[in-house]
């Protein structure tokens, strides 16, 4: 009676043993190539969190390559304009703003790229800083661009000779000069008839006794108190009278 018993043990614990066995090869063949373990299978895995990494607003980036005002010597008679190299463009969300700043003072914040500067003065330092902004309102990057100055523009010349007339021994007239800065002009005689003389202030004598009839050109030079000039011709006709 007591040998079956023995027996009946010694099955049960090869039993179990084998079963371990084929367990174990079921899930890692010893032979087979080894899986790789698939982090974004589980929630919070590696792999997920990359990949939510690469797909978040807080990670995107953008970067300033160049920003330069043009033209680089402005009159107040144009606009002055931001050309703005940045990279990644085209991305959905991303916007660019300017600020505009008149002698280090901000004046103007926005979209526009642009600057009137018909509303300044010579002389005035413009810059501008352009940002870059994601989708969530985050600012990406952003520069300063080095500064413009707006030149200073010449006088001119407006039109012919005026008022030219008698007065006692000699003709006199005034040459129509200005300013577009509003800058005191003085006009300086370069060539003409004989006799003929032009005060700083444009104007224009000429006497009797020196006058010939027919038709005379003026050239003459015009600076402004910064030191801009401008030479010009105009003509004017004298005809002897009957």
């Amino acid at each position: 009676m007591k040998r079956p018993r023995v027996y009946t043990v010694l099955v049960l614990v090869v039993t179990v043993a084998a079963l371990g066995v084929i367990r174990y090869g079921a899930e890692k063949p010893v032979a087979g190539p080894e899986k790789p373990a698939v982090a974004s299978q589980e929630p919070g895995g590696v792999a997920s969190r990359v990949r939510q990494g690469v797909s978040s607003e807080d990670n995107f980036r953008a970067w300033i390559k160049a920003l330069t005002l043009r033209p680089a010597f402005p009159n107040r008679d144009e606009n002055v304009a931001a050309l703005l190299e940045w990279e990644p463009q085209g991305r959905p969300g991303m916007l660019v703003s300017y600020e505009w700043l008149v002698n280090d003072v901000s004046m103007k914040t926005g979209e526009v790229g642009t600057l009137v500067l018909n509303e300044y003065h010579t002389g005035d330092h413009v810059s501008v800083i352009a940002t870059i902004t994601g989708a969530n309102g985050k600012p990406l990057a952003s520069q300063r661009s080095l500064s413009v100055v707006i030149q200073n523009r010449p006088p001119a010349l407006n039109g012919g000779l005026e008022g030219f007339a008698k007065r006692g021994e000699e003709w006199v007239g005034q040459i129509p000069m200005s300013d577009p800065d509003g800058d005191h002009v003085a006009a300086r005689l370069v060539s003409g008839p004989a006799g003929l003389t032009v005060q700083p202030d444009g104007t224009v004598r000429w006497p009797v006794a020196a006058i010939r009839s027919g038709t005379h050109e003026l050239t003459v030079e015009l600076e402004d108190e910064r030191g801009l000039g401008f030479r010009g011709a105009l003509s004017f006709s004298i005809e002897e009278a009957p």
